[in-house]
């Protein structure tokens, strides 16, 4: 490029040594040529070195891991936990001037994880200004700055010829612009870190041991990585590091993270499948397997899915089965037993109809189904004994012989008994009846009584 463009230089120089009648310009005319070349050279240079700097500076972006290691989570706060923690480090980045192009969060029973990419080398340059005294307290009548004026640029680092004038409210004030450049994120990161795990709140929380920190759930362990580079920091006694932990009984020891886009792989490598779709979705394909197995479908509970996906690290679905002879209970009376006490998905088949088969979804290796199996199936009898129990106990009472019981029931202290309460629907209702429809009343006032 430095020849090309000596050589495009040259001949004007040439023209020059023609026009010329001094002797010594041949050597004048080498010297400039070099002169010009070596320039050049260093102008090139110069700008490749900046555009390649500026090309670094917009190319070289990190991604940073932060893993949370807890004692298990109840199902119930794990989304708003999660969702939490996504929201409040986005905001803690905004607030400390990082950019970042995505915040991802993840987590399971025992662990809330962040991933966050695209973060630069350099904290945002950033302007903020000051308002100090009003222009009348700053100026004297002559526009000389006064103390107050002197004082003020003296607290803010900046000399008072500095200070410009703005409008505020309904007067003018001096203002203070301070240029704040930023600094390399790796050295604040620790803060940054301790302020997003302490971040996050709910509700309920515990504290653990003897010291005063709260949290969801006592925090067993810290994962943290910028890059490859283990960012240290410690909360509690808790110091971070770049260890993990599996499953806790198929894979209880500790392991290494080096690298952060082998993070979810290794954990799955250790029976933990950390972002809870992925858990959703095997869940979901799996039961359906299994139920179209028997030609049967899964009966549709999206909040009890959401619920089991919460509870394991590792989902896998198992099959059981219970005694037909159940199935004389109410349809609602054994889906609710399976679904609300045993977390158990029922099956029915293509018409609609229960079935003697459920989905339970365990948290352990697949090899171990048989046992799941068994358990489930022992315990499932169970709870159906005691349902088929009060089931009978109530059908041998009609529900008008149960109308004096709520005599002796407190509906508010002001309000009566439910008993009255009961009369009083009855009332109200016979009375509308009779102006919508009269041949219902009687059976609209037995409907409001019962």
């Amino acid at each position: 490029m430095c020849l090309s463009y000596l050589n495009t230089t040259a001949p004007s120089l040439l023209m020059l040594h023609k026009q010329s009648n001094k002797p010594h310009f041949p050597c004048q005319l080498i010297y400039h040529m070099v002169i010009i070349y070596v320039c050049h050279c260093i102008n090139i240079i110069s700008a490749d070195e900046e555009g390649t700097l500026m090309t670094r500076n917009e190319i070289q972006r990190s991604s940073l891991l932060l893993e949370i290691g807890t004692e298990y989570i109840p199902a119930r706060f794990l989304p708003s936990a999660i969702q939490q923690l996504k929201e409040n480090t986005e905001t803690i980045f905004k607030d400390n001037h990082i950019r970042f192009s995505e915040v991802k969060t993840l987590g399971s029973p025992r662990r809330l994880t962040v991933i966050a990419h695209g973060i630069p080398p350099m904290q945002e340059d950033r302007t903020k200004e000051i308002f100090g005294p009003s222009k009348k307290a700053a100026f004297d009548a002559d526009g000389r700055p006064t103390k107050a004026a002197i004082g003020f640029a003296n607290s803010q680092g900046i000399s008072v010829e500095k200070l410009i004038v703005k409008k505020k409210d309904k007067g003018e004030y001096v203002v203070a612009v301070i240029e704040e450049k930023g600094i390399h994120v790796r050295e604040f990161l620790p803060d940054i870190l301790k302020k997003i795990v302490l971040s996050v709140h709910l509700p309920k929380s515990m504290r653990w041991g003897s010291n005063d920190m709260r949290f969801i759930r006592p925090i067993r362990w810290l994962l943290s990585l910028f890059d490859n580079e283990t960012i240290s920091f410690e909360i509690d006694g808790i110091k971070s590091s770049n260890m993990t932990r599996g499953h806790r009984f198929l894979s209880p020891a500790a392991f290494q993270i080096k690298e952060i886009p082998a993070y979810a792989k290794l954990l799955a490598n250790n029976h933990v499948i950390v972002d809870p779709q992925e858990r959703r979705r095997i869940i979901t394909e799996k039961a359906e397997e299994l139920s179209s197995s028997i030609n049967g479908k899964i009966v549709k509970d999206e909040e009890l899915i959401e619920t089991v996906s919460n509870l394991v690290e590792y989902p896998v679905p198992v099959l059981g089965s219970f005694s037909e002879e159940y199935l004389k209970l109410p349809k609602e009376l054994l889906i609710t037993v399976m679904r609300e006490h045993q977390k158990y998905f029922a099956i029915e088949d293509i018409k609609g109809v229960l079935t003697n088969y459920f989905i339970i979804i365990s948290n352990t290796a697949e090899e171990n189904s048989e046992t799941v199996k068994i358990g489930a199936e022992r315990v499932i009898r169970a709870r159906f004994e005691d349902a088929k129990f009060y089931f009978e106990e109530d059908c041998r009472k009609k529900l008008e012989d149960r109308i004096n019981d709520l005599k002796n029931v407190v509906y508010q202290e002001k309000l009566g008994t439910l008993y009255e309460k009961a009369l009083r629907v009855k009332n109200l209702a016979s009375y509308l009846a009779s102006k919508i429809n009269a041949s219902l009343t009687q059976k609209v006032e037995r409907a409001a009584l019962l």
